[in-house]
């Protein structure tokens, strides 16, 4: 309960512009109305904020304030965690695909990293990349696994289907700027196991030259290229 409670707080400070104002428009009916509206009234229809009220394992209720001329109005809307963008939404924001079953099922044993991992996706469809990383961070403060620990595949047919699927199963690239000569180290991009995220670590200075620690800063279920960690980095 107390996990659920600090996650809502959580997200409701620190994510509405930049998650849950673009999950309103991706992933509800009030994206396309929105778009709909607008062309015929000159933008004075607006979401103007959201607020998550509930989490559960399958969904997020989320109530938007509409503005809509003079007039503003409250709508919940209920968004699931598996979830694809709405009609009317998919050029926009394009779905990614969904996260394999035989994963959920595993991190189902720790409950902040199902929601996590769900979660993740549905930032990196509305292009929230800061917010990734974020997330990795907060389900180690509730609990959660963490990205640190190494994880083997179980069963002996499950290894060979993963074998013969030919992905990367474990990775560890350190990032530079462009043109230098290893140094310094920007970061680092690392998988940690066949059945882990792709997650990007950025190298922070310690003042008073107390050294450097690396902090996530984005994840996603594919492997992340240049151009999406350079932004991420820069922002």
């Amino acid at each position: 309960m107390m996990q659920l409670e600090f996650c809502m707080a959580y997200l409701n400070e620190h994510h509405k512009s930049d998650v849950l104002l673009p999950f309103i428009r991706a992933f509800s009916e009030l994206g396309p109305k929105s778009v709909q509206k607008n062309m015929w009234m000159g933008g004075s229809y607006s979401i103007e904020d959201a607020e998550i009220t509930c989490i559960t394992s399958d969904n997020i209720r989320i109530v938007a304030t509409i503005r809509e001329g003079r007039k503003t109005t409250n709508e919940s809307v209920t968004i699931a965690l598996d979830g694809d963008p709405v009609l009317g939404m998919t050029k926009t924001f394009p779905t990614l695909p969904r996260i394999d079953p035989f994963i959920l099922n595993r991190e189902s044993m720790v409950p902040i990293d199902n929601f996590c991992r769900r979660f993740i996706r549905l930032c990196n469809i509305v292009k929230a990349y800061d917010a990734t990383g974020k997330m990795i961070q907060l389900g180690v403060q509730l609990g959660g696994k963490g990205v640190g620990k190494l994880q083997s595949v179980r069963g002996r047919q499950q290894r060979l289907d993963f074998v013969n699927s030919f992905e990367t199963i474990y990775q560890f690239q350190n990032m530079y700027r462009s043109g230098t000569s290893y140094f310094p180290i920007l970061g680092s991009v690392v998988k940690l196991g066949p059945l882990e995220p792709w997650v990007a670590h950025q190298r922070r200075d310690l003042v008073n030259d107390g050294g450097e620690v690396y902090l996530p800063v984005f994840a996603s279920e594919t492997q992340p290229d240049g151009e999406v960690l350079m932004a991420t980095f820069s922002s």
